[in-house]
């Protein structure tokens, strides 16, 4: 963030409020508060304003941006909100309808400091990828420091004690000329303010009319602007849908930019299609092997499945085996400890017999032990390949169902390419039949053109006339302005000659009571009373 961008978010503070005419009329105000100078400035702006601006946005939406851009201290890419104080061109046109008020010579030579007369503008620039605002608001200054009013004649306080006679009823004797003068005055005054009223009147009547005209002329040109403007968005709108479309295109390897005719672009769509079919019939390949591989896993995995179960049916019997075994051993301890008990003599026979018995007895359990040892290596090493034939099963089966998914989905392009390719030949169809009544409209509108032509020329004629009229007006409300002020500068003059005569009628009216007062007076203060009536 620069010094500049700094000082400007100190200095002021924006404001963004909506206020709601009606259910179908909002109209948006901004106030600018300077802290430095503690001035306020305000303009509010409806919606056909916002329009002429450019703003096509609701009212909601815009208080949203300028309230973002307003409080956007990172200073976010793209957007850029300025204030600044200007002199003001227009000092009676109030409304703010142009886009633009400033060059950008003038734009980058705003001043901070507030000068008489200054207007506060505020540009506002956002660049983004789908939405850009370019546009500048005019605001007039609020709530301005109360003047002092100065004196006049009219309100100066009168001193106390003096009390003036109207000129109308003087309380004074008159010469004759001086009231011949009084009447002459009082006439003129009267025919002057009869031909000020009637003046007037003319200038309201021509006021009214140039209103009108006015009027019709600035809803004209309100209309042309909303035209030009809906026809501005539709063209953007188009230009969008056409960048969409191209890039959807451009990822199934469609480029339509470079395809003159329908034909062309059908066979391009034939052509994609037959890369797709290609893709679809290796994909069909691979499936076909997969499943072949599987098969022949599934038939491995059965004939282990089947060498297990012989191997736990040989184990289970040489179990028994060993069990039986075990019972005979046990059955001949105790046929020997019983015998030893009956016969004492052939004691050291037995022995030798069980002791022999016992040999044999290790002997067969060595080696059963032997064969349990080797079955059972056996059947670990048996168990592990059952075990990667499984994993390599299961990847099989992974592998089979990623192929069928990208089957799936290559039948489900292809149709939908079939679909499309249908949909192109109907609206290929549908396109010549709409050429063909786009030609037979061409030919009426140009009919229409033609009239509509020679209505254009009879209205520019008419309004070449209406403002031939409206500068005959224009010269006439000049003369009649120019009449009325100097009828309100001899009104001025002829008020200030009934003053001075006012005034002259009163010195005179002082001037006889002191004559008369010497008169009477003795004639030792007669010198005394002489010299201060010349003094005065």
């Amino acid at each position: 963030m620069t010094d500049d961008s700094k000082s400007s978010d100190a200095q002021y503070s924006l404001s963004v409020s909506i206020k709601e005419h009606n259910a179908n009329s909002q109209s948006l105000v901004l106030t600018v508060m300077d802290k430095h100078f503690l001035r306020k400035y305000s303009n509010t702006y409806t919606q056909n304003a916002l329009r002429d601006k450019g703003l096509t946005q609701t009212a909601d939406k815009l208080q949203n941006i300028l309230e973002t851009a307003a409080s956007n201290h990172n200073k976010k890419k793209g957007w850029d909100l300025r204030y600044g104080y200007h002199k003001n061109t227009s000092k009676t046109d109030t409304i703010d309808r142009l886009a633009i008020h400033l060059t950008a010579s003038e734009s980058s030579s705003l001043r901070k400091e507030p000068r008489s007369g200054d207007t506060l503008y505020i540009i506002l620039s956002i660049q983004e990828e789908y939405f850009s605002v370019d546009t500048q608001f005019r605001l007039h200054e609020i709530d301005k420091p109360k003047k002092t009013k100065r004196r006049t004649l009219s309100n100066a306080p009168k001193p106390i004690g003096i009390h003036f006679a109207s000129p109308s009823t003087p309380s004074f004797p008159l010469n004759s000329d001086e009231a011949q003068k009084i009447e002459d005055l009082k006439a003129k005054i009267k025919s002057l303010t009869r031909d000020n009223q009637v003046l007037k009147r003319k200038v309201e009547k021509l006021e009214s009319t140039s209103g009108k005209k006015q009027k019709k002329m600035d809803s004209e040109r309100e209309m042309r602007l909303q035209a030009n403007k809906e026809r501005f968005w539709l063209k953007q709108k188009l230009e969008r849908l056409q960048k969409a479309i191209a890039a959807r295109l451009k990822i199934l390897g469609v480029d339509f930019s470079q395809v003159e005719d329908i034909t062309g672009a059908l066979d391009m769509a034939f052509n994609v299609i037959q890369k797709l079919a290609k893709e679809l019939q290796e994909k069909e390949d691979g499936f076909e092997d997969m499943k072949t591989r599987m098969t022949a896993a599934t038939k491995e995995s059965t004939e282990l499945r089947k060498d297990k179960d012989t191997l736990t049916a040989t184990l289970d019997k040489h179990r028994s085996a060993l069990q039986d075994f075990k019972k005979q051993i046990a059955d001949r301890e105790r046929r020997l400890s019983v015998a030893t008990h009956e016969k004492n003599d052939t004691q050291s026979m037995l022995t030798k017999q069980v002791q022999d018995l016992k040999d044999e007895t290790e002997s067969l359990r060595a080696e059963k032990e032997k064969i349990f040892n080797q079955m059972v290596d056996e059947r670990s090493a048996l168990k592990r390949e059952l075990d990667d034939k499984r994993k390599a099963l299961q990847e099989i089966q992974l592998g089979l169902n990623k192929a069928k998914e990208g089957n799936d989905k290559l039948s489900a392009e292809s149709e939908q390419i079939k679909d499309d390719n249908a949909a192109l030949l109907n609206a290929q169809s549908d396109l010549e039949a709409k050429l063909q009544e786009a030609l037979k409209e061409i030919e009426d509108v140009k009919g229409e053109l033609e009239v509509e032509q020679r209505n254009s020329d009879a209205r520019k004629q008419k309004n070449q006339k209406l403002r031939k009229e409206v500068k005959a007006l224009y010269a006439e409300l000049t003369r009649l302005k120019k009449l009325l002020e100097k009828a309100t500068a001899i009104e001025q003059q002829l008020k200030e000659c009934l003053t001075e005569a006012s005034e002259l009628a009163i010195n005179a009216a002082n001037g006889r009571d002191k004559m008369n007062a010497a008169m009477n007076s003795s004639s030792s203060g007669s010198d005394g009373d002489e010299v201060e009536d010349d003094d005065d």
